[in-house]
């Protein structure tokens, strides 16, 4: 599992990410709780944590786009999680490495559903 980082062909990849690739920091890769549309891993160091998301399903869209997104959504200070990298794996699968911050929704309210969609 921890090999999957190493495998993956990244297309667009910030400073940071940099660091993670040197095969001497020592990382975990767990799978958590996915979603419909893609696995989803927590990749772990000593100092940070990661979330790594392959989208191995039916659902393909272009993940440039979305890591483009949240980079100009980062920059502009929105509360959204940092992106580290996009790229494709050894089974030609889209992925996606962003900070692991956050929770996921768990309960949606229409005053929660109001809040998101104003965003």
């Amino acid at each position: 599992m921890n090999d999957l980082i190493s495998t993956i062909l990244w297309k667009d990849k910030s400073k940071d990410l940099l660091s993670l690739l040197v095969e001497d920091v020592l990382k975990s890769v767990s799978p958590i709780d996915s979603g419909l549309e893609a696995d989803v891993f927590q990749v772990s160091t000593p100092e940070d944590k990661f979330l790594l998301k392959v989208w191995n399903r039916d659902s393909k869209p272009d993940i440039s786009r979305q890591y483009k997104l949240l980079e100009e959504l980062y920059a502009l200070g929105i509360a959204v999680s940092k992106q580290y990298g996009w790229g494709i794996d050894e089974h030609r699968n889209q992925v996606l490495l962003t900070s692991y911050d956050g929770t996921p929704i768990n309960k949606v309210s229409k005053l929660k559903l109001t809040e998101v969609a104003n965003i």
